[in-house]
């Protein structure tokens, strides 16, 4: 048994606890709030969290992967008005980088079964669409 365990709040957020996991090398803590054990937080609740906000296992939803290297600012926003045209809502984004470490891919979870119009209006837009599932 461990004496001092490292402990997470209620409040913390998903990611903050993964890159505590990894600093030391656990799967598992202990959930305090106002020094009492609410819970425990293991590496599988970790996974369910990332794989809802990834929409993994969701039917309804598809997956629109763009290669964002060398994007202005502002390209979010024209991202955003081909969405709205097509009357989709983005139910998450992710941005990935490349092993440079200075590009990135964009990750788009969409509530939609046809992608299709949009991945093209994005491409016409200028978007380097890489991945339509």
């Amino acid at each position: 048994m461990v004496k001092d365990p490292v402990t997470i709040s209620p409040e913390l957020p998903v990611e903050e606890a993964i890159s505590l996991g990894k600093k030391h090398g656990i799967g598992a803590f202990p959930v305090i709030e106002k020094k009492n054990l609410v819970g425990i937080i293991t590496e599988s609740d970790i996974t369910d969290v990332v794989s809802n906000a990834l929409g993994l296992g969701d039917s309804d939803s598809k997956r629109i992967t763009i290669d964002a290297s060398g994007k202005r600012f502002g390209y979010l926003k024209d991202l955003i008005e081909v969405l709205d045209k097509h009357h989709i809502p983005l139910l998450s984004i992710m941005s990935i980088p490349k092993s440079d470490k200075e590009d990135w891919f964009l990750v788009l979870r969409l509530k939609t079964k046809d992608v299709g119009l949009a991945a093209e209006d994005l491409k016409e837009k200028g978007f380097n669409v890489t991945n339509v599932t």
